[in-house]
């Protein structure tokens, strides 16, 4: 039977940005599928795994490199006989944020490029993001003066490195994209107003627009339609005040706009495959 672990355990003080070496020891180890709320870089350095990235699969080797944006669903798998040991290095959304252009939308961005990217580096490529790595993993063993500074740094310039081989997205480095002033009001509106009870046509008549016209416009320059991007605001909102123990699941669903906790139960299970309790639980352990 797979040996079920939870990453979040095995972090320390939180940090703006996180750096720490998974080693499988060769056993069969399951990471549950969890919401990412932050940027994750993960560089395998030996062996192989198995990741399910919003319920879908991919095999990474050594050498591969799997950038996961916020708002994915991940879990991986380790198979036994196989000595798997992954780098991985978050940036979370404080750190982003002080590096990224002015964006106009909390949500649209994620909404719009929740994907995740497999790379294949070549051994010029490799040999230098190994040197990064070497480097961060040096003075998180080290933990001299101002060490947590410096492995900022270095985390930002591997990313930096990142962006110019191409291999990474920066998330939102540049400001929203021109997406017309039609669909800036709705977005807005919608992120302004995500706790309440809202329907497309609540909204467009609030703006003044034609329900018809409201509907295929948001369909064409987003690719999804309206109620899958108010469902993504609530979860998004949800997933983050479930690390409150405070509030109760039911409080939440309230405070997200949901009628009724079971309805953010099913959308919670639809969108990460998982209900809120557990996510909850997931966190805690």
């Amino acid at each position: 039977m797979a040996r079920f672990e939870n990453w979040e355990a095995q972090k320390e003080k939180r940090m703006q940005v996180e750096f720490f070496i998974h080693d499988s020891g060769a056993r069969e180890i399951a990471v549950e599928e969890h919401w990412h709320d932050c940027m994750e870089i993960q560089y395998l350095l030996e062996g192989e795994s198995l990741h399910v990235i919003n319920g879908r699969s991919c095999r990474i080797g050594a050498g591969q490199l799997l950038v996961l944006n916020p708002g994915n669903v991940h879990g991986s798998f380790y198979a036994a006989g196989i000595h798997t040991k992954t780098a991985v290095l978050k940036f979370d959304e404080a750190s982003l944020e002080q590096f990224r252009k002015a964006r106009r939308f909390r949500y649209l961005d994620r909404f719009m490029q929740n994907k995740e990217t497999v790379w294949h580096p070549d051994a010029a490529q490799r040999e230098k993001i190994r040197a990064f790595l070497d480097q961060l993993q040096a003075e998180k063993g080290e933990k001299g003066r101002g060490y947590e500074l410096i492995m900022q740094g270095i985390a930002l310039q591997f990313a930096g490195y990142l962006v110019r081989e191409g291999m990474l997205d920066w998330h939102g480095g540049e400001p929203t994209a021109d997406i017309g002033p039609d669909l800036e009001r709705i977005v807005h509106y919608i992120e302004e107003n995500y706790m309440q009870d809202i329907n497309l046509e609540k909204v467009a008549e609030e703006l003044h627009m034609n329900y018809s016209y409201a509907s295929r416009y948001f369909r064409k320059m987003t690719g999804k339609n309206f109620k899958e991007f108010l469902d993504f605001v609530r979860i998004s909102e949800a997933s983050r005040m479930l690390s409150d123990r405070r509030k109760s699941i039911a409080e939440i669903a309230s405070a997200c706009g949901f009628p009724c906790p079971q309805t953010m139960t099913r959308t919670c299970r639809r969108l990460l495959g998982v209900s809120p309790s557990a996510l909850r639980a997931g966190r805690d352990r």
